[in-house]
Order: C-alpha cells, then structure tokens, then sequence
C-alpha cells in the first residue's frame, strides 16, 4: 500500500527540526549525521505516530516514534519501519475496523498536529532528541493487555504506558 506524501511535504517535515526550541535537543546530537530514510518509510513512521498520539503532543509522539525505531533494532521485530508498523495486532491505528484509520490515511499536512508528528519523528530519527521512555519496546492505552500483566511500566505518558520487554 502506497500513501502518497509528496516530497514537498517529506522536506517540509524535515524543516519542523529548524523551528524546534534548542532545550528540546539531545545534547550529544548537535554533529549527529542525519539517517538516509525512504519517503515512504519516512511517510507510514509518521503517520503511525500521528494515529496512536497525535492526542499526546510532542513528548506523547516522539515516544511512540521511539518504540518503533527500538523494535526495528531488535531481532524479535521486523527490520524496516513499514514492517514494524504494519505487523499484525500491533498498532491498532493499522487495524481494519480501526476508527481512526481512515483518518489516518487521509491526514495531510494542513494538519497541525501532524506536521507535529512529522517534526518527532524527524528529532527522534536524527537523534537531536532523546527517547522519552528510554529502551521501551511496547506500549498500552486503557485495559493492561495479557503481556503487560505482572510488569511495571518504565514510562507512563498520559494514557500510554511504556514497558521493555526485550
């Protein structure tokens, strides 16, 4: 599946970082070099964390943008970005029947909130900001799911809590 994201759009998501207030930044990622990404991967990155946070805000955002660059690193997840976010069950924004997919796939950039999600996920992906729930690997909003049972979170933002399972 394709959802277009025009390179306007794509560079205008990177510019989010030159308006980002400088007490935001990781201290150590001022000489970070910045990743090559597919506009494509690049396009269902921010999407996924607009649809699970877009309600969060910049912290909520970059949060969710951290757990999936984290599954990506480990061996237990899918190696790409799209496969991390597309995989079965696991970010309900993806899920058919989910109400906010739809809007998901529709959000453009005339949205504030997503150029927010943009402006996250381009701090997260460079390093120029750090991960707001450290080495979380999983997240949960309301009911604690079956794998979340007996484990204490090591974040908790707003209504998501965050755990490292892996």
């Amino acid at each position: 599946m394709t959802i277009p994201l025009s390179r306007r759009a794509f560079l205008g998501g990177l510019a989010c970082l030159v308006s980002a207030p400088t007490m935001a930044l990781h201290p150590s990622a001022a000489a970070a070099p910045i990743p090559v990404m597919a506009e494509a991967e690049y396009d269902i990155l921010c999407r996924t964390v607009w649809g699970e946070a877009r309600s969060l805000g910049l912290p909520g955002m970059r949060a969710i943008c951290a757990v999936i660059l984290r599954r990506v690193a480990l061996p237990q997840f899918p190696n790409t970005i799209s496969a991390v976010c597309l995989q079965k069950s696991q970010f309900s924004v993806w899920m058919a029947g989910d109400p906010n997919r739809a809007k998901m796939r529709k959000v453009t950039t005339a949205d504030p909130s997503f150029v927010l999600a943009m402006q996250a996920c381009t701090e997260i992906v460079t390093g120029r900001a750090k991960s707001p729930v450290g080495l979380a690997d999983h997240f949960h909003s309301g009911r604690k799911p079956r794998w979340a049972i007996g484990r204490k979170p090591v974040a908790v933002l707003g209504k998501l809590s965050f755990y490292r399972l892996f």
